[in-house]
């Protein structure tokens, strides 16, 4: 897991806990004492929670502890396919369909986009 880091977290990086539930930063109080300067809302809690400046939760290795979220690019595959004057279509198809529907015209588009774990 990528450690927190305050400022990527006050700039609205995503975050989530050891134990994989979506965090969002909400203060940080450098005033207050060193375990409760961090503020953060963690996914199924009915509070915020206080951290350290390392985004950890008062005891060692806590399932609460803050960490950075580590963008994971899930590849996405779609076929398009086109007509005889090689036109492309609006229609999206797994790689099979647009065999199908139009053998020999065939586009493969590939990108990448990041989801949040669910």
């Amino acid at each position: 897991m990528k450690p927190f880091n305050l400022d990527a977290a006050k700039s609205g990086a995503l975050l989530i806990t050891r134990d994989g539930r979506k965090a969002r930063f909400i203060a940080h109080v450098p005033e207050c004492n060193d375990g409760f300067r961090v503020l953060a809302f963690i996914d199924g809690n009915i509070s915020a929670t206080e951290f350290d400046d390392n985004g950890r939760f008062v005891t060692n290795d806590d399932p609460r502890d803050l960490f950075m979220y580590e963008e994971e690019k899930k590849p996405v595959v779609r076929w398009l396919w086109t007509d005889e004057k090689g036109d492309m279509t609006v229609s999206l198809y797994t790689e099979d369909e647009a065999k199908v529907n139009s053998p020999n015209r065939n586009i493969k588009i590939e990108w990448s986009r990041t989801e949040f774990p669910e």
